[in-house]
């Protein structure tokens, strides 16, 4: 695992706290428990178990729980289990779905009560979402789908209106507000702090070999027959030629390159191996710097390589890059204990009632 995608792998952002607790909730505080992740955003810490509050003997009929007088209705939580019990059927195994279906109604409680007590301390606070920032969290969610899905297509397959997911997105910018107030600057994390980090988790800073490397992609489709495959090797092996007799690298890949790569000049970064198909690969870690290497072929079709660096095993120093890197997880992992606390807070100051458990 590189080092990057691990602290994507931690992240959670302040804006996205909601995931676990908000889509499909009306801003009114009633009846706000539908728990459905917006797509592509990260999860939230799990409420903590005395959210639920104390459990009453009895209740008013059809009421599952109350939090400072909003109604969770048998009805209401019912909907939102069903709707949710056919996306998580979506979204996972067979077997995970089994153990999972049983827990969905008691999270949609808990959910309930996070909700309405973070909804009423928003008004409380006056806290807003404007339409700019709620664009620009909406843009960061499409640039973080995978290529070829559309925002479209996860919010049909999740259930979920583009109103829907605007809501949501305004709860979570709003949420991230109030654990910033809560947190203050604690939540930056310090110079101290980063170091101690760095040194208590130098595993987590090994490098693989790496090398920095650019192409240009003559693409073979799979219908191609083999007078085609020819033919489109001969226009590698036209292009190389044009390289090596010094045309100019990126302008004859954003010319040629069937491969995204081209608008930057086919620039495909810095990889370790494992990473590309194993032809690739091998000739991208065997060819010298600056050489432009000769055609090879993989299951995409005719690749002109040229390595432009090459990087050794070896601990990444506590850079810049690895600074910001450190300095972001802390920063996150601040957030959740600020969430946490947050809600610990509401809901000891909040008149909680749950009477039925799941």
């Amino acid at each position: 695992m590189t080092i990057s995608r691990l602290f994507k792998t931690a992240a959670v952002t302040a804006s996205a706290f909601l995931i676990l607790t908000a889509c499909g909730k009306s801003e009114a505080p009633v009846d706000t428990s539908s728990q459905q992740a917006a797509p592509g955003a990260a999860a939230v810490p799990a409420a903590p178990e005395q959210a639920t509050g104390p459990v009453a003997p009895a209740g008013p009929a059809g009421v599952v729980a109350e939090v400072d007088g909003a109604q969770l209705t048998e009805t209401k939580l019912e909907q939102d289990y069903q709707r949710m019990l056919t996306i998580v059927k979506q979204n996972l195994p067979e077997d995970k779905f089994k153990e999972e279906a049983p827990k969905i109604k008691a999270r949609l409680v808990k959910d309930f009560v996070v909700v309405t007590v973070l909804n009423n301390e928003m008004k409380k606070r006056g806290v807003k979402a404007s339409d700019k920032e709620i664009d620009t969290e909406i843009n960061k969610l499409k640039s973080s789908l995978k290529p070829g899905t559309t925002l479209e297509d996860q919010l049909k397959k999740n259930q979920v209106t583009y109103e829907q997911l605007r809501k949501e997105t305004a709860f979570g910018i709003k949420v991230g507000k109030l654990v910033k107030q809560h947190g203050g600057a604690k939540l930056k994390p310090k110079d101290k702090d980063i170091k101690a980090f760095y040194n208590q988790n130098k595993e987590k800073f090994n490098l693989p070999e790496r090398v920095h490397a650019r192409h240009i992609l003559i693409a073979v489709a799979k219908t191609d027959d083999d007078k085609a495959k020819a033919e489109k090797k001969a226009k590698a092996e036209d292009v190389r030629s044009k390289l090596v007799g010094g045309a100019d690298f990126a302008q004859l890949a954003n010319l040629y390159s069937d491969c995204p790569s081209k608008k930057y000049g086919g620039d495909l970064g810095t990889f370790a191996r494992g990473q590309m198909v194993k032809p690739f690969e091998d000739a991208a870690f065997s060819q010298k710097m600056k050489e432009t290497g000769p055609v090879v072929q993989t299951d995409f079709g005719y690749h002109i390589i040229q390595v432009m660096e090459k990087f050794p095993q070896g601990l990444k120093p506590l850079d810049a890059e690895a600074k910001k890197m450190i300095a972001d997880h802390l920063e996150r992992q601040n957030q959740i204990a600020s969430y946490k606390g947050l809600i610990e807070d509401l809901t000891k100051k909040a008149k909680i009632a749950v009477y039925k458990q799941y």
